[in-house]
C-alpha cells in the first residue's frame, strides 16, 4: 500500500466542508485526470476551456476511486448523480467553493507538514525546466531531493508537484511558471521558497502580460514571501537585474559570465555541449549553447549557496541528460536537434545560433510562437530575419503566424531554400524531399505546434 497523503477527515478539516457520503479510505494520490484515477485517489475535477472534470465522475467510479471534490454549484445542480454514486459505488464527495482553490489549500497544508524541508523555487522566461533539472541532478548527489516532474509548474501543476514531497526528502526544487499577473504570488505562497532563482526576463507570455516590464514585475513576485532569511539568486547580465534585486527582504546573490564564480568553460561550444571545470573539477555538460551554460551558472550559484561541494556539483552536471524536446540531440544518418517543447522569440533565437556549430548542411524547421498577443506579427517577422542570417541552408516555416517570418525571409535576400505552409502534411512532404544524409535538422516551435511529429520521418 502506498503512503497515505491525507485522511478524509483531515481533508474535511483543512477545507472546512463536510463529506456527502461516508468516506472509507485514505488518499494516496491526487489526480485531475480521470484516466489516472484508481483506488486511493482523490479526484479534483477542474472546469477548463474544452471540458469539465465533473463529466467523468462515473468513469472514476468504474476505476475504483472513492473520493472526489466537487464544485458547490455543480453539486446543487447534480444531486441525483451524486446520490447514485454514493449509494451504488460507495463514493463520497466534498462540495467546495472552487475545486482548484481547494487543491491549492491542500498543497499549502501538505507543505506545512515539512518545516525542515529546504525549498528552492525557479522561475524565468526561458531555461526554468533545464535549470531545475540541472539543480535537481546536483542536489540529488548531496541530499534526498524531489523535483517537480516535467513542467508541472502552474497554479494547477505546482500543487500536484507538492503532493510528491515525502518525509524522507530534505530538499524540494520547484519550477514555477506563470502567464498572468498575480499567479507567481500565489505559487510563492504555496511553496514559500528558501532560495529563489530567476533565470532571465524575456518575452515568453508577453501576449498575456503586455510588456517585459510587466513580466519582470510578475516574476519578481517569487520573492513575495521572503522575510529576511531567504536568498534571491539573480542573473547579473539581465537588463532587469537591478530592478529584480531592489527591495528584497533577504540575501541577494548575482551570477553570470562577468561574475566571479566556480564555473569555468574549458572547451568551445559544440552541438554536443561543452566541457567545464567546477573549481578545478572537470565535467561535461551535454546541452548545447551559451543559453544552456547560463542555466548551469544559475543552478551552480544556488548549489554553492546551499553548501554543496564542488565535486558533487561536477558529478551532478555530468549526470544531466536533455529532457524531451529541450536541446535533445538525436543522432543518425540525419541528426535531429529536437528543441520543440516550447518556443518564444528569445529561445528561438538561441536555438538558431546552434546551427553554426554544425559543419555540414543545417536545416531549420520553425513553428508558430504562441501567446505573443499584439507582438506576434513583429516578433515573427524579427525571427524571420534572424533565421535568414543563421547559416541554415533551408528554412521550413509552419503555421499561420510564421507567414510573417516567411515574408521577412523572402525580402531579406536569403540565398537558401525557404518554404511556408499551414498544412502539416505539406510540411512533412517538403522536409522529406529536401533533407539528406549528413544534415542537421532543428525542430523549434511552441508546444501547440507539436513539431516532434517530424521525428519518425527524420530518424
Amino acid at each position: 500500500m502506498d503512503r497515505i497523503l491525507f485522511t478524509a477527515e483531515k481533508i474535511s478539516e483543512v477545507l472546512g466542508q463536510s463529506w456527502v457520503g461516508s468516506p472509507v479510505e485514505g488518499v494516496e494520490n491526487v489526480q485531475i485526470d480521470s484516466r489516472k484515477c484508481g483506488r486511493g485517489t482523490l479526484f479534483v475535477p477542474l472546469k477548463g476551456e474544452r471540458t469539465d472534470g465533473h463529466l467523468y465522475l462515473k468513469d472514476i467510479a468504474g476505476a475504483g476511486t472513492k473520493l472526489s471534490l466537487v464544485d458547490h454549484k455543480w453539486y446543487s445542480e447534480n444531486r441525483g448523480l451524486v446520490e447514485e454514486l454514493v449509494s451504488q459505488r460507495d463514493m463520497a464527495f466534498l462540495p467546495v467553493a472552487g475545486t482548484l482553490e481547494a487543491m491549492q489549500q491542500l498543497a499549502v497544508y501538505h507543505m506545512s507538514l515539512f518545516p525542515d524541508l529546504t525549498v528552492v523555487g525557479i522561475t524565468g522566461s526561458n531555461g526554468k525546466t533545464t535549470t531545475k533539472e540541472i539543480l535537481g541532478a546536483i542536489l540529488s548527489e548531496f541530499a534526498e531531493t524531489v523535483v517537480n516532474e516535467g513542467n508541472l509548474n502552474s497554479d494547477i501543476g505546482l500543487p500536484l508537484s507538492v503532493f510528491r514531497v515525502e518525509e524522507r526528502h530534505e530538499i524540494a526544487v520547484f519550477e514555477m511558471g506563470m502567464n498572468r499577473e498575480g499567479e507567481m504570488d500565489l505559487l510563492a505562497s504555496i511553496v514559500k521558497p528558501d532560495y529563489a532563482v530567476i533565470t532571465n526576463i524575456g518575452t515568453a507570455h508577453i501576449g498575456m502580460l503586455g510588456s517585459r516590464d510587466a513580466i519582470a514585475q510578475a516574476k519578481k513576485q517569487i520573492f513575495s514571501c521572503f522575510d529576511g532569511k531567504q536568498t534571491a539568486i539573480i542573473p547579473a547580465d539581465d537588463s532587469y537585474s537591478d530592478f529584480l534585486a531592489e527591495g528584497i527582504k533577504g540575501r541577494v546573490v548575482f551570477y553570470g559570465p562577468e561574475v566571479s564564480g566556480p564555473v569555468r568553460l574549458v572547451s568551445g561550444f559544440s552541438i554536443e555541449g561543452c566541457d567545464l571545470e567546477i573549481e578545478g573539477r572537470p565535467c561535461h555538460f551535454s546541452l548545447p549553447g551559451e543559453h544552456n551554460l547560463a542555466n548551469v551558472r544559475a543552478a551552480v550559484a544556488a548549489a554553492v549557496e546551499m553548501g554543496v561541494d564542488s565535486a558533487l556539483i561536477a558529478r551532478g552536471i555530468d549526470s544531466m541528460k536533455p529532457l524531451f524536446g529541450r536541446g535533445e540531440l538525436i543522432k543518425g544518418d540525419i541528426t535531429v536537434l529536437r528543441d520543440c517543447y516550447n518556443a518564444n522569440p528569445d529561445s528561438t533565437e538561441q536555438s538558431l545560433k546552434l546551427l553554426r556549430f554544425w559543419e555540414n548542411r543545417s536545416v531549420a524547421v520553425l513553428g508558430d510562437m504562441l501567446e505573443l498577443g499584439d507582438a506576434s506579427r513583429e516578433e515573427h517577422r524579427r525571427i524571420g530575419g534572424i533565421a535568414a542570417e543563421s547559416g541554415a541552408e533551408a528554412l521550413f516555416l509552419f503555421g499561420k503566424e510564421m507567414e510573417e517570418a516567411f515574408e521577412a525571409v523572402r525580402t531579406s535576400g536569403y540565398p537558401g531554400y525557404s518554404f511556408w505552409t499551414i498544412q502539416y502534411e505539406e510540411l512533412e512532404a517538403a522536409v522529406k524531399e529536401y533533407v539528406k544524409k549528413g544534415d542537421l535538422v532543428l525542430l523549434k516551435g511552441s508546444r501547440g505546434v507539436a513539431l516532434e511529429r517530424l521525428t519518425p520521418l527524420l530518424t
